[in-house]
């Protein structure tokens, strides 16, 4: 599966209504600066853009939780600080968000 695909299969699962599909993906991938690995395979992404990937996932549906395993790991400095902004804008918008560390 695309990345695209990917987001688009998590959108159905959380329930988001159809006409708002386009706008939260593109979301998404406008924060976590996605658009440009968005239609290739997921399996060919770095590490790096599988975690933004996969944070862009746990961002959708307007969770009151959030859930982070070492969100930035593998990730270039640019790519971390954009995720970092994302999480944040996330934390002022009334989110819950818990990151763990194996620290």
């Amino acid at each position: 599966m695309t990345g695209r695909e990917m987001l688009v299969m998590y959108v159905c699962i959380h329930g988001i209504r159809e006409r708002h599909i386009s706008a939260c993906m593109d979301q998404i991938l406008d924060d976590l600066l996605m658009y440009t690995y968005a239609d290739k395979l997921v399996k060919t992404y770095s590490s790096g853009n599988k975690q933004k990937l996969s944070t862009g996932i746990a961002l959708l549906g307007e969770p009151a939780v959030i859930f982070l395993d070492e969100p930035s790991t593998g990730m270039d400095p640019v790519a971390r600080r954009l995720l970092w902004d994302t999480i944040a804008r996330a934390r002022e918008s009334g989110k819950a968000i818990v990151i763990t560390s194996h620290m």
